[in-house]
């Protein structure tokens, strides 16, 4: 059995991902919260993930709105945040509900 299969991963709302072995359309949900504030972090806004991602602005979109994307999708938004560089003073910015602030 491998290791890593059924273990919860941080980011995730919903249910634990499956090798494409067992399930050929795998989908997650990603916690919209936390992308937003991966997103503040690097400067960018969905328009710039998604192009950065090599990803659909609309499938963006969908994670952003809290609804299932591909697991495919989630590997290359890790991977495009990962690989960003973070904006210096934001951390120390942004407090850790920023997400659920009203900014206006």
């Amino acid at each position: 059995m491998h290791p890593e299969r059924g273990r919860r991963l941080p980011g995730f709302a919903g249910p634990t991902v499956k090798s494409a072995r067992e399930d050929s359309a795998v989908s997650v949900v990603i916690r919209p919260d936390r992308l937003r504030q991966e997103m503040t972090r690097c400067g960018w806004d969905a328009m710039h993930l998604a192009r950065e991602a090599r990803l659909s602005p609309a499938t963006v979109s969908t994670a952003l709105a809290g609804r299932p994307i591909a697991a495919k999708s989630l590997s290359l938004i890790a991977n495009a945040l990962l690989h960003a560089p973070v904006v210096g003073l934001i951390d120390s910015l942004l407090s850790e509900d920023s997400s659920s602030r009203d900014l206006g």
